[in-house]
């Protein structure tokens, strides 16, 4: 009874693992990673906000943190291939390393890339105009922030010219709106793709003189069950 070996097409090895008659490495090289051929980062120069899906974002969070989450969006990868993680190995003022780890075929592959990295300075709206005041925060928190930011995007799209600032933490983002109605109708959208959990918060700041009683601050809490 004769054995069954497998090889690949391109380049002979042995192995039971194909795809498309060929190895997983051989599957990458004729099928690359997309990887940007420079990373572009819009920086405030005055408040050191950075600007992320179409948001300023301030944050105590170094610089390695949101160029993690900038790449993420910018990386294209291949049918059959999976990211299990993104490394950010090195930053310099006109560079960043970092390494891919790529499920394929069972098979986990390390790639490692560097490619230049340009900060551009310019003024946040906030710091350009002058700060408005806000009298409501949706604060959006999540175990993998990354990804649910990923998922509601396009909704978050339709109501970035309403934001005020935003804040960025470990767990999500603060987004800040002139009123609660705003944040009321953008809560609405969200639920309807995905599901969260809402608690809503109300905390007296300052007098209305127009209406002689106590202006409130509405805080409403969403996060993705």
């Amino acid at each position: 009874m004769s054995i069954k070996t497998k090889f690949c097409a391109k380049c002979g090895k042995e192995t039971d693992l194909l795809l498309d008659t060929i190895c997983a490495k051989c599957y990458l090289d004729i099928n690359p990673i997309k990887v940007p051929k420079k990373l572009i980062v819009v920086r405030c120069k005055k408040c050191n906000s950075i600007y992320y899906q179409r948001l300023w974002l301030t944050s105590d969070m170094p610089l390695k943190y949101h160029l993690h989450g900038i790449l993420l969006n910018k990386i294209v990868l291949p049918e059959s291939t999976s990211l299990e993680s993104l490394d950010i190995l090195n930053v310099t003022d006109s560079d960043i390393e970092f390494e891919l780890t790529l499920k394929i075929l069972g098979q986990r592959i390390k790639q490692t890339y560097a490619i230049p990295l340009e900060l551009r300075e310019k003024k946040c709206p906030n710091c350009f105009k002058g700060k408005k005041a806000h009298r409501a925060i949706l604060q959006l928190r999540s175990e993998n922030p990354e990804e649910f930011l990923q998922k509601i995007s396009k909704i978050l799209a339709n109501y970035n010219k309403k934001v005020i600032k935003a804040k960025e933490f470990a767990k999500g983002i603060d987004l800040f709106f002139p009123s609660r109605a705003v944040v009321l109708k953008l809560v609405s959208d969200i639920k309807k793709k995905i599901p969260v959990k809402i608690t809503e918060t109300s905390k007296a700041k300052g007098w209305d003189r127009t209406k002689n009683k106590p202006r409130y601050i509405s805080t409403i809490l969403l996060r993705e069950r």
